[in-house]
């Protein structure tokens, strides 16, 4: 449980990232996933700990372990915090000569203003 205060964050902030106009679905998504995962748990659980010996938690701590760092390197190896081509209706994304800057939002230039008229 101690992790999850670093877990949570990044998958949902993720999720923002990769598609804000479909940021609901993908958490939808990603909720569902963690449901059935906690649906089927309690029962490998009593397969692999059928007599809660030591030893039986230690595969199952041992299984949850190797399933965590293999999901966490395919994300670091795979996984993007970048805008994905589908977030666009047109398929195209806007370069950053088109956003308005921080510093164009502030002091209330053109470019933001145009922006913000949209």
């Amino acid at each position: 449980m101690s992790t999850m205060g670093a877990f949570y964050p990044g998958m949902r902030v993720n999720a923002l990232d990769l598609s804000p106009r479909h940021a609901g679905t993908i958490g939808a998504l990603m909720n569902g996933t963690g449901a059935l995962a906690g649906v089927a748990a309690p029962y490998v659980i009593g397969l692999l700990a059928p007599h809660g010996l030591m030893s039986e938690w230690q595969l199952v701590f041992g299984i949850n372990f190797a399933i965590m760092a293999i999901t966490n390197v395919a994300f670091i190896v795979f996984g993007s915090g970048e805008v994905q081509w589908w977030d666009d209706p047109a398929g195209r994304r806007p370069s950053d000569a088109e956003q308005p800057s921080i510093d164009d939002r502030k002091t209330g230039s053109k470019s933001a203003s145009a922006s913000t008229a949209m």
